[in-house]
């Protein structure tokens, strides 16, 4: 460019001073140009680096964030899910009945901590009418990482002992991930399906279609009736005929309240006509 530009100022006819300023003058101006631009394309360059450092940076945080770490499971009446991630922070639900179902569209806990989603899920429940006297409520903790696992269990157990006092009875555990999914395949909470399972070795006919509408306390007191009977008969044919009968009656006893669990106080009757058909 210098080159041409002297060429052309040797076929100009004008004083040496003028032409050597005006040579001196564009040769600068060149310059100047040339360099602004070397430096434009840098500060693109920078601001796309950023732009694509800050995308990714907030894909990746969204992906961690949104991650499940551990799952908690309760038992009330209402029995549902609720899914944290490794921030403590509730980050999706799952009902596994109807009252849960009404409760978790009324109280809204995704986002919250673990903690404080406990509180205003109970509080709700009290509210309602759940709770009971002596309310046995269950509670199950499972996540891969072991050292969160005891922290879930013993802020759990602070949270609603410190919301309910001694008007309940809290009983709080942490499962396998294998007894996780198989109840999760059954559409119930752990701890509802290790008690049909335990259940189900006294009472052939009990089943998770007919059992897991009902509460945790009430298949709890079918076992127990069970085991005392059990117990106390031995094994004489006197014995296994009443354990037959008594496994009849505890089964009707446990489909009589299906209904109850889901929809409230419906006559027993009714349960029995719903739960006989399957």
């Amino acid at each position: 460019m210098n080159k041409k530009i002297n060429r052309i100022f040797d076929n100009v006819h004008a004083e040496d001073n003028l032409k050597n300023s005006t040579k001196d003058f564009l040769h600068k101006e060149i310059k100047r140009h040339s360099d602004k631009k070397v430096f434009i394309f840098p500060k693109i360059a920078y601001v796309c680096a950023s732009l694509i450092i800050f995308f990714a940076l907030g894909g990746f945080s969204y992906k961690i964030y949104s991650e499940p770490s551990a799952y908690v499971d309760m038992d009330i009446n209402p029995s549902f899910e609720l899914v944290l991630n490794r921030f403590n922070r509730v980050i999706g639900t799952e009902p596994y009945n109807d009252d849960a179902e009404f409760l978790l569209s009324e109280v809204d806990v995704i986002n919250s901590d673990y903690s404080e989603a406990v509180k205003k899920l109970i509080f709700a429940m009290n509210e309602k009418g759940f709770f009971s006297k002596d309310q046995l409520i269950s509670v199950t903790v499972q996540s891969d990482n072991k050292e969160k696992e005891n922290i879930y269990l013993g802020g759990l157990e602070k949270t609603i002992n410190s919301s309910l006092g001694k008007n309940a009875e809290l009983n709080i555990f942490s499962v396998s991930s294998e007894i996780k999914l198989s109840s999760h395949d059954m559409h119930c909470s752990p701890a509802k399906f290790l008690a049909i399972k335990e259940l189900q070795k006294y009472d052939s006919t009990a089943t998770f279609e007919n059992c897991r509408g009902h509460s945790i306390g009430q298949i709890n007191s079918l076992i127990n009736k069970h085991a005392e009977n059990h117990h106390s008969e031995g094994k004489n044919t006197e014995s296994e005929n009443s354990n037959g009968h008594e496994n009849a009656e505890s089964a009707d006893g446990c489909m009589e309240s299906e209904e109850n669990q889901d929809s409230g106080n419906q006559n027993s009757h009714g349960n029995k006509e719903h739960c006989n058909e399957h």
